[in-house]
């Protein structure tokens, strides 16, 4: 009976251990496929999206990208255009273009003609190295036909940036002060302009007369608010399409 009862135990245990893992094998860690790992690496790296930061970029997207053919000269207040080109010694191809009051660009041909004209026009030539254009670099003074000397000039590279606003005629202080008609002053003259204008504007004006102000005023009144002065009327009622639907 016990012999039969040990064959019984001896086929069950080898039943049981074609579905059982051997002990030794359970302690021996899983080996994965390097290969398919490096794999599942890379279908992750391909579903997420590459994010850039302005600070890897090249360059800064927002700053100002310089124009290499103009020098933004700065300090011009008082200088008419035709005085801004004898500043500059009547160079060939000179075109200027007014930013504001205070400010135009000099406009040339080429790159080194806008090199030459900055250097024939800083005080220190050596620092024609230092041109760019992001800084200041001082240049020679001007002398005006009254003997008015203008020494606050400064140039640099102009930028995509150094353009004439809207409504800088309008804001002008030059053109309140010298008129557009291009008209030669006694110097007494523009001394008292330049008083009345700034003594107005530390009233609180902005150096307009009231009547001038009133003018541009009425400029400033566009259709559209003309039209929203209009009150609405009703529209007529077509009565016939209300007869032709009870007749039909």
């Amino acid at each position: 009976m016990d012999d039969v009862k040990e064959a019984m135990d001896l086929d069950l245990d080898e039943e049981l251990s074609k579905y059982t893992t051997p002990q030794d094998q359970l302690s021996e860690p899983i080996q994965e496929d390097k290969g398919s790992q490096d794999q599942r690496d890379e279908k992750e790296q391909d579903g997420k999206e590459e994010v850039k930061l302005v600070s890897d970029e090249p360059f800064d997207r927002f700053e100002a990208l310089p124009r290499p053919v103009a020098i933004f000269l700065h300090g011009v207040n008082d200088m008419s255009t035709e005085q801004v080109v004898a500043y500059c010694n009547h160079p060939e191809g000179l075109k200027v273009e007014w930013i504001d009051d205070s400010a135009c660009n000099l406009v040339m041909k080429t790159t080194s003609e806008a090199k030459e004209l900055a250097e024939s026009l800083l005080v220190d030539k050596d620092e024609i190295n230092q041109l760019n254009h992001k800084t200041l670099l001082k240049t020679k003074p001007f002398r005006d036909e009254h003997d008015e000397i203008v020494d606050t000039l400064s140039l640099r590279i102009a930028t995509d940036e150094d353009v004439k606003r809207r409504g800088a005629s309008e804001r002008s202080r030059y053109y309140r002060i010298y008129g557009t008609d291009r008209t030669k002053l006694r110097k007494e003259t523009i001394q008292s302009r330049k008083e009345m204008i700034d003594r107005m504007s530390k009233n609180g004006g902005d150096g307009r007369s009231v009547f001038d102000r009133l003018d541009q005023e009425e400029e400033e009144v566009t259709e559209e608010e003309k039209n929203e002065e209009i009150v609405d009327q009703p529209l007529p009622l077509d009565l016939s399409c209300l007869a032709n639907y009870y007749q039909d």
